[in-house]
């Protein structure tokens, strides 16, 4: 699956991340708007969600591990598949719980409610999605 982003452009996502990226949970953040201030200086954002912001958090852990490795390479050093896993499963999952944190709280501060992203990863393990 192809997803357009405004900012990064084509981002793939295959397997297990185009499932979640399609699975209720993870559309209901097109439903939570992402920006506030950076409008100002990305007026392209003004509509951009917490489904996209989502995305494109997964898509620079991607590129942020892809670089990483190249470095840690020529030292004869490796990340795992599932530590490459982990990584891309919680930039893409980080924000899954803003949903039920607006519901059971009506805000999205953390500070005057829960960590959203503790509250995110609960959220995935009482589901019975992870």
């Amino acid at each position: 699956m192809l997803h357009q982003d405004v900012i990064y452009g084509n981002i793939e996502l295959n397997g297990i991340y185009e499932k979640i990226v399609n699975s209720q949970e993870f559309l209901r953040l097109k439903d939570i708007t992402q920006t506030a201030m950076s409008t100002l200086t990305y007026p392209q954002l003004a509509k951009e969600t917490r489904f996209e912001h989502s995305i494109g958090v997964y898509y620079l852990m991607c590129r942020t591990l892809n670089n990483l490795e190249k470095k840690l390479s020529a030292q004869g050093l490796y990340f795992a598949r599932e530590e490459k896993d982990i990584a891309k499963l919680a930039a893409l999952l980080h924000d899954i719980g803003r949903f039920e944190q607006w519901m059971r709280y009506q805000s999205f501060a953390d500070y005057k409610t829960i960590d959203h992203a503790l509250f995110s990863s609960q959220l995935l393990f009482d589901e019975g999605l992870i």
